[in-house]
């Protein structure tokens, strides 16, 4: 027997894919980190931003994996690397957002 409100549990992939089709950009960056650096260090989004932090909202822990399965099923997702200047010097993150085409 399933437990009530587990009927409906989406994948991580669903997940992933419904935020991207809505427009939205997602990164696998600590989003509170980032923002703790952001008034001290170079701003790479605009301070009202459609980045979504995998880990925190969609509870994806290996966005990778899950961008590479859904480019393998044929969606055309693009890959913008932002760097970010922290405190231990400069980061690298990928942000990931579907074209506007699909």
């Amino acid at each position: 027997m399933i437990k009530k409100g587990y009927e409906e549990k989406q994948t991580q992939k669903n997940r992933l894919l419904e935020v991207l089709k809505a427009g939205k950009k997602v990164t696998q960056i600590d989003l509170e980190y980032y923002l703790q650096l952001r008034s001290n260090y170079f701003n790479p989004f605009p301070p009202k931003t459609d980045v979504i932090d995998a880990i925190a909202e969609l509870g994806i822990a290996n966005l990778p994996a899950r961008i590479f399965g859904l480019k393998a099923e044929g969606y055309d997702i693009k890959t913008k690397d932002i760097k970010i200047k922290g405190r231990f010097g400069n980061t690298h993150y990928a942000v990931y957002s579907l074209n506007s085409d699909n």
